[in-house]
């Protein structure tokens, strides 16, 4: 196994690796669009041509995949492009709320007093240690203030980011005229099947797909990218610390049968560290695992 291993002193209030995992996990999918998107556009026009080399079924009651004709085929090439144009800029929208949703919840839940002020110098990870001491509202406290960074104009949903986390950055209020033409696109797409003229009265209206550029979803992929990265670095990253790892050893140590064995042999800190090699493909070393299950220990 090719493990990258990340040389750092732990400490509950610095990232494990740099960037939140929440914005690793975001990475991974933009990664995706991109070249979902790049292999459509290349591929384009060799699928259109090729109806002459595939093998169509024959017709008949329950065949599914028939095309008749080259024409037949043509169009059905040009509404796939369109539909995967339009589903890589929903794709693109839905990733950024969903970052919001995850990298905010994280956030409040590492720090509890930005949701009740009662909470102030509990450290977040008592309540993933010891879940029977988590207040009954939390939760639901959590869940409205992530509602509202998730929902409604992105200008709004700003602004309710700053009332939680603090001033952010001017770069990332200028985004949020771009942010909400992605939005209100992807609703449009979303609200009728990626075809203009939603109030269709009748069936005969001619069927014309709402047409999104590869240049309009490269544009819409960086912005999703420079908000995310935004937020991160500036909004939320200070909050959340090394919260997400620590969470990731307490759902790992309740599944490993040999936890207590481990800890008293001292192999524990290995076995942490091989299990998010072999996951992330890089860890830590020896001595920021020791000192971070020591914290976790510690938690009282």
């Amino acid at each position: 196994m090719d493990t990258m291993t990340m040389s750092l002193k732990f400490s509950p209030q610095n990232l494990p690796f740099n960037t939140t995992l929440a914005r690793q996990i975001a990475r991974q999918h933009l990664t995706h669009f991109n070249n979902v998107l790049w292999v459509g556009e290349h591929s384009y026009q060799v699928v259109r041509k090729s109806y002459s080399q595939l093998k169509m079924p024959s017709p008949g009651p329950g065949v599914h995949g028939h095309f008749k004709d080259d024409a037949a085929w043509r169009k059905g090439s040009d509404e796939f492009r369109s539909w995967t144009r339009q589903h890589i800029l929903i794709s693109a929208a839905s990733l950024l709320e969903v970052y919001v949703q995850s990298a905010a919840t994280a956030a409040l839940s590492a720090k509890p007093e930005l949701v009740d002020r009662s909470l102030e110098n509990v450290a977040g990870i008592t309540f993933i240690k010891h879940p029977n001491r988590l207040p009954r509202h939390f939760a639901d406290l959590v869940a409205t203030r992530v509602d509202g960074l998730t929902k409604g104009l992105w200008a709004d949903r700003f602004r309710r980011m700053a009332q939680i986390f603090g001033v952010i950055p001017p770069a990332l209020s200028d985004l949020s005229k771009d942010l909400q033409s992605i939005q209100d696109q992807r609703n449009r797409i979303a609200h009728s099947y990626g075809v203009s003229g939603e109030l269709r009265r009748t069936p005969w209206q001619p069927l014309e797909a709402i047409v999104i550029s590869p240049s309009r979803l490269v544009a819409a992929i960086k912005s999703v990218s420079a908000a995310i990265r935004l937020i991160d670095d500036n909004v939320l990253a200070n909050h959340i610390g090394a919260y997400e790892i620590l969470h990731e050893f307490d759902v790992w140590s309740k599944k490993e049968k040999n936890f207590s064995q481990m800890r008293v042999a001292g192999t524990l800190p290995g076995a942490f560290r091989d299990h998010i090699g072999r996951a992330f493909g890089q860890s830590h070393g020896s001595a920021y695992i020791k000192q971070m299950i020591a914290y976790y220990v510690q938690i009282a």
